[in-house]
């Protein structure tokens, strides 16, 4: 495949990339096949869904937790990884993500990044949102990747630490970092674009 485009203006989260690659065609085994290597298929089942929003069809991702949805310190999840010993390619892009993750919340908490205690990131969902669109990205091997301008959203949403504004700290640090432009739609008062999915966006 030559070049990928990313319709980010809706927003960008970790879930919403893997049912667009799964929609381009790639097959569900390759978004698998990492996950089973690291250990995690008693874990998860993955199905992708056909839904409709305001008439449009989409594909929609659904994780199905079957065991403990453990959270994870950083250094879990690069020992994880590194034990699943996947091809060299994907493991560097899937650790690129979770360490520029783990730096961001890192700041925003002021611990090592070590020691990060990734909540929701580190749940195994978010795992499987990480390692499957680095994996269909290795699969499709585009020569460039685009997107346009991230919708962020606004207001305030509920989680492990407690309610917090939109966009999130985390989302703050990765695009402040990066120098990442983005937008904010005034009418619509919610998280659009999540820290997995601003961290895929910047690994691509």
């Amino acid at each position: 495949m030559d070049e990928i485009f990313i319709e980010c203006s809706p927003g960008v989260s970790g879930d919403m990339l893997l049912s667009a690659f799964y929609d381009l065609g790639v097959p569900q085994e390759i978004f698998e096949k990492p996950l089973i290597d690291l250990g995690l298929k008693e874990f998860f089942s993955l199905s992708f869904n056909e839904s409709f929003s305001s008439s449009f069809r989409a594909i929609k991702a659904e994780v199905r937790i079957i065991k403990n949805n453990e959270k994870r310190l950083w250094h879990d999840i690069r020992e994880l990884i590194i034990k699943g010993k996947l091809e060299q390619n994907l493991e560097k892009k899937i650790i690129q993500v979770f360490e520029s993750l783990a730096i961001a919340e890192s700041n925003v908490h002021g611990i090592s990044p070590e020691n990060v205690h990734f909540h929701e990131i580190g749940s195994i969902d978010s795992i499987i949102d990480i390692v499957g669109v680095c994996a269909a990205i290795e699969y499709l091997k585009p020569s460039r990747i685009y997107c346009n301008t991230p919708n962020v959203g606004k207001g305030f949403t509920n989680t492990d630490h407690g309610l917090i504004s939109i966009p999130s700290p985390a989302v703050i640090e990765l695009i402040s970092g990066n120098k990442m432009e983005v937008s904010s739609n005034a009418s619509i008062d919610c998280e659009l674009s999540t820290p997995t999915g601003i961290a895929l966006l910047l690994a691509m």
